[in-house]
């Protein structure tokens, strides 16, 4: 389970000790695109273990009889804390992104305002 959810912790850790310290609008950029790549890895896991909790839950209303029993029970299997964990994980990302995006949008402004003398949007 834990490949891409380690990177992306691993890049959450490393984002958090560079803004702590002042990081440079080109090394968040680079940061930025690397969650971005990370997003598009993990959207393709969360797919296939959505997939896989489906079928899952397939296999158990087969012998559940009804679909609330069903999904009662197949939500305490190890298929569905993994799904819900990527999903997690995947909300944290997109967080994050936001975050990255908003800190270079304000260096922009920052950088505009410094050099130019405005802001031109």
């Amino acid at each position: 389970m834990g490949g891409l959810i380690e990177q992306v912790n691993i890049e959450t850790a490393e984002l958090e000790q560079l803004f702590q310290v002042g990081v440079d609008a080109q090394t968040a950029a680079k940061k930025l695109v690397r969650l971005s790549s990370l997003l598009a890895s993990l959207n393709g896991e969360v797919s296939q273990a959505q997939f896989d909790f489906n079928k899952k839950k397939r296999d158990i209303l087969i012998e559940a009889k009804t679909v609330a029993r069903a999904n009662l029970i197949a939500q305490a299997e190890p298929e569905y804390l993994h799904f819900i964990t990527l999903l997690n994980t995947r909300e944290s990302l997109l967080e994050l992104i936001r975050a990255v995006k908003h800190y270079l949008k304000t260096a922009i402004e920052e950088y505009r305002e410094a050099t130019l003398g405005g802001s031109y949007d």
